[in-house]
């Protein structure tokens, strides 16, 4: 009876470190699992971003289709990667401007949503089998995510300055239809915007040109731009420019 109660004690105890271990095996494959997908989101977030940095440099984009143009871009973007028995599948769509600072720091300086940026959603799919198919992992997470680039401010700048210049030529008489009676006005004007965007961390440019050969009229470029942003792939510059045909009014 003894040794009975030895055996059967000797085997409860194995059972028991068995399933201990079984356990750990367990959370050590769930925990490789987790990590793994965690690296592997985060890089395919930053791929994401970089094609978004692309795009944004790439321009110059329109500033009255600007916004539109980046949000149907944003929607398109998605890319998938496959890591030790770990699938994942990311994907980004535009920011629903509800600011969050977020905790995916493996995308630091660019996780969360903020004011005045670029802001959008990364969404991570991923599923995963453990090599000893001793654990599964399956998750959808959602990040915010943000490039530092004034879009909002350079549109509402460039638009404005479009409606200012062309209200400038078509509210005034000109002497002559001659680049020296026309443009010191718009020299003016340029210089008060170039100021304008200065005070907003956003460079400015008006280009324009005066045809006499039918009537009298003035073609003008309103260009904005951010120089330097920093992205997951260096500094980049972005552009907005509007252009217009104006016709004039000369004695």
């Amino acid at each position: 009876m003894i040794f009975s109660a030895l055996i059967l004690t000797n085997l409860t105890l194995f059972a028991a470190a068995s399933q201990r271990e079984r356990l750990s095996l367990t959370v050590n494959s769930e925990s490789l699992l987790s990590d793994t997908a965690t690296v592997l989101g985060g890089t395919k977030g930053l791929v994401l971003l970089e094609r978004l940095q692309s795009f944004l440099s790439a321009g110059p984009l329109q500033c009255s289709s600007a916004a539109l143009d980046l949000n149907n871009f944003t929607s398109s973007l998605s890319d998938t990667g496959d890591q030790n028995g770990t699938s994942v599948r990311a994907s980004l769509t535009p920011g629903d401007q509800l600011y969050d600072p977020d905790n995916f720091s493996i995308l630091n300086p660019f996780n969360g949503s903020y004011p005045g940026a670029v802001n959008v959603e990364l969404t991570i799919r991923w599923s995963g089998m453990s090599p000893l198919k001793d654990a599964s992992y399956s998750k959808v997470e959602t990040h915010n995510l943000h490039l530092p680039v004034h879009l909002d401010r350079m549109i509402a700048l460039c638009d404005g300055s479009v409606a200012l210049v062309r209200s400038l030529i078509r509210g005034e008489t000109f002497p002559s239809c001659e680049t020296s009676a026309i443009g010191q006005p718009l020299e003016a004007l340029g210089s008060e915007l170039q100021s304008q965007a200065s005070a907003n961390g956003l460079v400015f440019s008006l280009v324009y040109g005066v045809d006499s050969s039918q009537g009298c009229s003035v073609s003008f470029s309103c260009v904005v731009g951010q120089l330097g942003a920093m992205g997951p792939d260096g500094a980049f510059n972005v552009r907005l420019e509007q252009d217009e045909t104006v016709p004039v009014h000369a004695g």
